[in-house]
């Protein structure tokens, strides 16, 4: 296979992913040679910090552009016009709900999924993230796998139906639990308490999921159905219907899987 280093890649998007994954290739070496955005100073910023070219529009990529990394929203990618992309380039998305057919107009394309959380100004250690690939043919897919070997130790093959279950899984694991951190956060502000005392307990319960089986280190009053506690805190909760009705649900779907027969 060809030495992936000496190609030419285009990002579509220039907002978290695409610019950690933008970067993360440029540092590697791999040549980032154009930046696609619909705004402007966005294109702008993003390519300064890679080398690469600003463009506006798809129809402006150039056709010698060998690997496209679409990075947009889910919404934007199901409304991208893919005919004005170039032929002979392999089309790739981020995304891990969005099915790799989304870009069958393409002779050539696939998925290149980092599971991972990505911000702008936060700092992550990309040779530990998960890359999942798929390829509408096996030579696309191994080129995507080599690509994704450059800034990571983790690259699998994954088909989209599993990538799906996945990102749902992802969800459960990231964006509600920090939803749940949320709460925290606003009870403690209710009651005039500083979040900082609940750090440690992040910490450590992160902690313990990353080298234990979560559900073996569940711990607290709805593990045992401790009515009298459980039955407190839903009072304690009575201001707010959404986070009684939430603590209720939770509890019973602890209570459930960790006493299953």
């Amino acid at each position: 296979m060809e030495n992936l280093k000496n190609i030419s890649v285009a990002f579509i998007g220039s907002g978290n992913v695409a610019t950690k994954l933008a970067t993360s290739l440029h540092q590697q070496g791999v040549c980032i040679s154009e930046v696609c955005s619909k705004t402007a100073s966005n294109a702008q910023l993003l390519a300064t910090k890679v080398n690469a070219k600003p463009i506006l529009q798809l129809k402006d990529i150039s056709s010698e552009i060998d690997i496209i990394i679409i990075s947009i929203s889910d919404k934007a990618l199901h409304e991208i016009n893919l005919s004005e992309l170039p032929n002979k380039a392999l089309i790739c998305h981020t995304s891990g709900s969005v099915d790799m057919q989304v870009l069958n107009i393409c002779s050539n394309y696939g998925v290149f999924y980092p599971l991972q959380t990505f911000s702008k100004d936060t700092k992550i250690d990309i040779t530990e993230v998960p890359f999942c690939i798929e390829g509408n043919t096996q030579e696309n897919q191994e080129k995507l796998m080599v690509l994704a070997s450059f800034l990571s130790k983790n690259v699998s093959k994954v088909n989209s139906k599993e990538r799906a279950k996945m990102h749902l899984a992802a969800v459960f694991t990231c964006n509600f639990t920090n939803a749940m951190y949320s709460i925290a956060e606003d009870l403690m502000q209710q009651s005039g308490l500083d979040f900082e005392y609940l750090r440690p307990l992040i910490k450590e319960t992160a902690t313990k999921a990353i080298t234990h089986s979560p559900s073996q280190i569940q711990t607290g009053p709805a593990v045992r159905n401790d009515r009298n506690i459980i039955n407190k805190h839903i009072q304690e909760l009575d201001s707010n219907t959404d986070y009684k009705e939430l603590y209720s649900l939770i509890s019973k779907i602890i209570y459930k899987n960790t006493n299953k027969a």
